[in-house]
């Protein structure tokens, strides 16, 4: 995808992700980290000094709990997460995760947040706290590398997850994944 181009400032390039908190927090996520801006996008400023290797590609906001911001990275650093609107941002625990192309939540059930990282699937019970790991049952020796991810907007038993079908670690075609058992 080319990304939202947007002239902010001098050298910062294309953004691969934009949010906004309910403190009418901007977000931008380009491909050195987090930009953000409490003016309502009149200045912005870095606030991903945390965040090592950022390559950042997604941010999701919770829904209910705005203060809560996950920023996944393309590369070995994997999912961070931001309990102050993006202020600042911790790396998360508890898994190998990394290459997290997709965050997201779940709307019928606020807790859990669902992550792709490479070819598991991530799941949180907790808003991000612990994770438990999950990969698809079709997934042969070959990696499934996971881009898309969807939860069902009132049965959070039911997930889908899409994998690409070019690179080293995909699959030999785009698959899709599914559970109606939460995984």
């Amino acid at each position: 995808s080319e990304g939202l181009v947007a002239f902010v400032g001098e050298g910062w390039g294309r953004y691969e992700a934009v949010a906004l908190t309910g403190d009418h927090t901007i977000l931008l996520g380009h491909r050195l980290g987090v930009l953000g801006s409490t003016d309502d996008g009149a200045t912005f400023s870095e606030w991903s000094e945390e965040m090592i290797d950022e390559d950042l590609i997604n941010l999701a906001v919770h829904p209910d709990c705005p203060s809560v911001v996950f920023a996944g990275t393309q590369c070995r650093s994997g999912l961070y997460r931001s309990l102050d609107y993006g202020q600042t941002f911790a790396r998360v625990t508890g898994g190998d995760m990394h290459y997290t192309m997709v965050t997201v939540t779940s709307p019928a059930a606020p807790s859990e947040i669902w992550s792709t990282s490479d070819d598991v699937l991530w799941r949180s019970t907790d808003l991000g706290e612990s994770w438990v790991a999950l990969r698809p049952s079709e997934a042969s020796g070959r990696g499934v590398h996971l881009h898309g991810l969807g939860v069902h907007p009132t049965d959070p038993d039911r997930v889908l997850a899409g994998s690409v079908g070019e690179g080293d670690f995909a699959d030999d075609r785009a698959k899709l994944y599914g559970t109606e058992d939460h995984g």
